[in-house]
């Protein structure tokens, strides 16, 4: 066994082979900004290419982005109330319907996974949804290296991610798991596709090149966040993109269980 493991390649995932044939996405991500950040140039590709169109999409935020700025004149309450109106104007902007995003609305920064409450609520968008891939961020790895430097997964990524995949694999498809949403009329659902941003060794790799111009209009709707575009531009490029190109990354999991 031990001869086999170390002959085993890392086995590379074309994204039109994993998006082939799905209907309905949903990306559960921590804040107001995480969707267009680490997946909106992934979807303008997948748009493009027509391999989905705006109503495939849905996405779930946690939390309510109210400890996200530097501005120390700006309240957490009117932060967050920026911030749900900058992720209204991007849906705008993606044509994504706005009754096809979620707010959890879970405490910028503190967010956490006690008792299972954050696992239950996302298991419940996906026994309601019933989506055919899930996108989020990796939770299982704290420090992503760059030839330029490295730089270190917010705490709330790293949470949501591993709820995520908890709710993924068992809790959504199994109904002794959270029984209550039965009573709504919701029912198991098993997710066999995920795609996690922000990791060291990505399996996916999906140029978006061509879609940069999109992706950093698309951004610029958050500019409680944003400092300028060319400062948007060179953080792609040291956090994903490869000598001339931009690439979104991801390590692609196929549930087989």
């Amino acid at each position: 066994m031990a001869g086999r493991g170390k002959h085993m390649a890392h086995k590379i995932f074309d994204i039109e082979n994993v998006l082939h044939g799905k209907q309905t996405v949903l990306a559960v991500v921590s804040h107001p900004d995480d969707f267009e950040d680490y997946f909106s140039g992934t979807m303008f590709y997948a748009l493009d290419k027509r391999l989905l169109d705006p109503n495939s999409f849905h996405i779930l935020v946690c939390t309510d982005g109210g400890k996200g700025g530097r501005d120390t004149t700006t309240t957490a309450d009117e932060l967050k109330l920026t911030r749900k109106k900058e992720q209204e104007d991007s849906l705008e902007f993606m044509e994504i319907p706005k009754e096809q995003c979620y707010f959890l609305d879970f405490e910028d920064g503190y967010i956490n996974n006690d008792d299972n409450v954050l696992t239950e609520r996302i298991s419940y968008y996906i026994r309601k949804i019933k989506p055919d891939i899930v996108f989020t961020h990796n939770g299982f790895e704290a420090i992503v290296e760059k030839p330029d430097g490295m730089y270190y997964v917010h705490k709330d990524h790293r949470v949501v991610g591993q709820a995520v995949m908890d709710a993924v694999y068992p809790y959504s498809r199994d109904l002794l798991f959270f029984p209550h949403h039965q009573e709504e009329g919701l029912h198991g659902h098993q997710v066999l596709n995920v795609l996690l941003a922000e990791t060291q060794n990505p399996n996916v790799k999906v140029d978006v090149t061509e879609y940069m111009s999109q992706k950093i209009e698309l951004i610029k709707k958050f500019m409680s966040q944003v400092d300028s575009e060319e400062w948007l531009y060179t953080y792609f490029k040291n956090t994903t993109g490869e000598e001339d190109k931009y690439l979104e990354c991801f390590k692609y999991v196929k549930i087989i269980i």
